[in-house]
């Protein structure tokens, strides 16, 4: 896992730039059932007054099945990217 990122004092308020990388093995006591998962993430946060937050992130999403079978290699195939955002009011 990286990860990394900076904060900047704007115009419109307190802006965060970060970034982030992680890969997790699930089952690797058994290389049929072994998967790999790879995500890097790119988002920005955005605090244009202080009890208010905007959020997004892109999700850049893989997935192996190095020795899995077909049903495995369609599912590690048929796995996309993400984008999220939230919105974070504090009172």
């Amino acid at each position: 896992v990286g990860q990394g990122g900076v904060r900047l004092d704007t115009a419109w308020g307190s802006l965060g730039l970060k970034g982030r990388y992680d890969r997790f093995h699930r089952q690797v006591e058994d290389d049929v059932a072994l998967r790999i998962f790879q995500t890097g993430t790119l988002g920005v946060e955005l605090d244009p007054v202080k009890k208010l937050r905007l959020q997004v992130n892109y999700e850049f999403r893989r997935l192996s099945a190095p020795s899995g079978g077909a049903p495995a290699q369609q599912a590690a195939a048929s796995m996309g990217d993400r984008f999220t955002s939230q919105i974070t009011v504090l009172f």
